[in-house]
């Protein structure tokens, strides 16, 4: 039996001849051009990768910046998708008898974090040293 690499005959003269090729391939250059050119190619080629490889991340990192999170604080909703959403017509409208009057403005509370013995000198001062 014999294997597809096996010849049938003749001899050895086609390795004889691939060699010579090489010798002469080496000798004028082309050898040399030839992996100049791949090491180009490889060069281009590992760039074109590694950008489609950021571009891919940066997508990602768009993608889930984008997304809605849901709150994690009490009181705050969280924001439903478009499909689970009533359409604009079927919500019911608020008549102009039911909205809320805005009257005028609450009582401020100003919150200043100062010792007891700061507002009190706070207060004297500002009231004339009658506390």
């Amino acid at each position: 039996m014999r294997g597809t690499w096996q010849t049938t005959g003749g001899s050895g003269g086609g390795l004889a001849l691939a060699i010579i090729a090489a010798a002469v391939l080496i000798g004028s250059g082309a050898v040399s051009a030839a992996a100049s050119a791949l090491v180009t190619i490889a060069i281009i080629v590992g760039a074109v990768i590694a950008l489609a490889v950021l571009g891919g991340i940066a997508w990602l990192v768009y993608r889930a910046r984008s997304a809605p999170a849901p709150s994690d604080r009490p009181g705050r909703p969280v924001a439903a998708p478009a499909a689970h959403q009533l359409p604009p017509e079927v919500r019911p409208q608020l008549e102009e008898s039911s909205k809320p009057a805005i009257g005028p403005p609450r009582e401020t509370h100003l919150h200043f974090h100062v010792s007891a013995a700061e507002l009190a000198a706070i207060m004297q001062q500002h009231y004339g040293g009658e506390a």
